[in-house]
């Protein structure tokens, strides 16, 4: 299978989960090991965050979330932030960095 696929399937998991993913589920799913899996999470993140898509991942504690970019206008997306520090995000939440927070 070819990265774009187990990219498909990365953001599919992501999607549907609504909350943060630990990279050892999201590994075992496409059947690779956990450092194969965080490159292509990686390559991920960063083809989202150099594109004008609305979502990009973020990483908390060895998971991955699925989470709206800042600039996304506040009438498209709920007002509050993620937190780094949760162990669990929601999906409708704002990613503003490393500091975000609830409203």
């Amino acid at each position: 299978m070819d990265n774009k696929k187990y990219k498909s399937i990365i953001e599919a998991i992501l999607f549907t989960m609504g909350e943060s993913v630990e990279l050892s589920r999201i590994a075992d799913a496409i059947e690779l090991d956990k450092a194969t899996t965080k490159k292509i999470i990686l390559e991920m993140q960063k083809e989202m965050n150099e594109s004008e898509r609305g979502l990009t991942i973020i990483e908390l504690d060895e998971s991955y979330q699925m989470c709206t970019k800042t600039g996304v206008p506040q009438e498209y997306s709920p007002d509050c932030r993620c937190s780094a520090a949760r162990a669990s995000v929601p999906p409708w939440c704002v990613y503003s960095g490393t500091d975000c927070l609830y409203h």
